[in-house]
């Protein structure tokens, strides 16, 4: 029996695959999967991936012309057979005994989703406390130990500005994806916002475990590091879009946790206008007026006008 499929997206990442994959291999967590998808990689990935995958049955690897981070996670969920399923990036790793350790928490406790922490490293792997943003999103200031709904943990996450997107702090029951029929939006940057916001919405037994057992590299390259383009933008655009119908669909159960949804929200807002701004001031007007089309392109009805005013 497969207890967690770790589905690893690879592009370009030769420095770092062997430290990723390792820590994988490594796991005391024996009863897993590791599907690899090489998304069109030029270096020396593919060979690092038939190196490990030759030595190790577990290994699933898939190939393909590059598509993206979303369509390549997309596809190794399809392929997932693992009690739990785990998203994990190629330039990151795990600490000893993660899987073990999330498994267990979710498994005794009947979860759909655990949330555990995460520790910044640099890109040699050292331990990294710069008290950037990614250092402050990847710990939370307490634990949340209950079991509860996804859309109260959000909740009071939000209210102590704990909540982060990152797909890697969350361990996902397989059948609760599949009830939930979740996909990463192909095509885009920032797909985990509006993943994540699904996600924890829709729930229905969730905690947190207040330990770090991902290590996140920080790396010149990383999509979170390059200038801002007019892809960034529509990318945040399209995940506000994506979180606001969801919140129309689905309606907060109360007041309080209609406010909490309102107040992510809210922060999806600034980033896209931010992000437009940034755009303006490369690339000119064009941002804006291809910002009209491109609602209008992808929107029916009041959307493209509410959408085209988004960043006025």
């Amino acid at each position: 029996m497969i207890k967690v499929s770790v589905v690893i997206p690879v592009y370009n990442v030769e420095k770092y695959l062997r430290d990723c994959l390792s820590s994988v291999v490594e796991q005391t967590l024996k009863d897993i999967e590791i599907i690899c998808i090489n998304d069109g990689s030029l270096d020396g990935s593919d060979d690092i991936l038939k190196e490990f995958s030759e030595n190790d049955s577990r290994f699933v690897v898939i190939s393909q012309q590059n598509a993206g981070i979303s369509i390549a996670r997309n596809r190794g969920l399809a392929s997932a057979t693992g009690d739990y399923i785990y998203f994990l990036d190629s330039d990151d790793f795990l600490v000893p005994r993660a899987l073990e350790t999330a498994y267990q928490c979710a498994r005794d406790n009947s979860l759909e989703l655990l949330v555990f922490d995460s520790e910044v490293v640099d890109e040699s792997g050292a331990r990294s406390e710069d008290g950037s943003w990614k250092t402050k999103q990847t710990k939370r200031s307490r634990e949340y130990d209950e079991v509860v709904t996804g859309r109260e943990l959000f909740q009071r996450m939000v209210a102590s500005k704990d909540y982060s997107t990152m797909v890697w702090m969350y361990l996902y029951s397989r059948k609760f994806l599949e009830r939930t029929k979740l996909q990463f939006t192909e095509k885009i940057y920032f797909e985990d916002n509006d993943f994540s916001f699904k996600a924890m919405l829709q729930a229905e037994r969730a905690r947190h475990l207040h330990q770090a057992l991902h290590c996140y590299r920080i790396r010149k390259g990383a999509i979170t590091e390059s200038r801002i383009s007019l892809q960034h933008a529509k990318s945040a655009l399209i995940g506000y879009v994506n979180m606001l119908v969801f919140c129309l669909l689905e309606p907060p159960e109360t007041a309080a946790q209609e406010a909490t949804c309102l107040k992510e929200l809210r922060r999806m807002q600034r980033l896209v206008r931010g992000f437009y701004r940034n755009v303006e001031k490369e690339e000119g007007k064009v941002a804006f007026s291809d910002l009209d089309q491109f609602a209008a392109a992808h929107f029916k009805g009041p959307w493209s006008q509410i959408l085209g005013k988004l960043v006025r």
